[in-house]
């Protein structure tokens, strides 16, 4: 079964985005029949976006980064912007890779055992 995971993130969590990545590598280093979709947002730089995409190819059968336009947090409120941030991503998937099953794992998720996505 293809699954895909749905990794957002933002200028203010790309390290443990980054983090992440690196575990998912050490735990299971090749996720087979799995997609990764980066999700950034679109304050973020691309001098960080392009060694994300090529950590996600390193560790999934497939990767793609998607920049989805979010509106700022105003006041540190940012429910709007992951909210739209979600619905994008949810109709992007659902656009692209129709009916597959996917995980929305945000950067403090952490995979406790090897073989986890299965």
């Amino acid at each position: 079964m293809k699954l895909i995971v749905a990794l957002p993130y933002h200028t203010g969590d790309h390290l443990a985005a980054t983090r992440l990545l690196n575990w998912i590598k050490e735990l299971s280093p090749f996720q087979d029949a799995t997609s990764l979709v980066l999700v950034a947002d679109n304050a973020v730089p691309m001098e960080i976006k392009k060694p994300m995409d090529v950590l996600g190819k390193s560790i999934f059968s497939t990767c793609e980064t998607i920049m989805p336009q979010c509106p700022s947090a105003v006041n540190g409120n940012y429910h709007i912007p992951a909210a739209v941030m979600f619905e994008k991503t949810a109709s992007h998937i659902m656009t692209c890779y129709k009916d597959w099953p996917w995980l929305w794992m945000e950067p403090d998720c952490v995979p406790l055992v090897p073989h986890w996505l299965l």
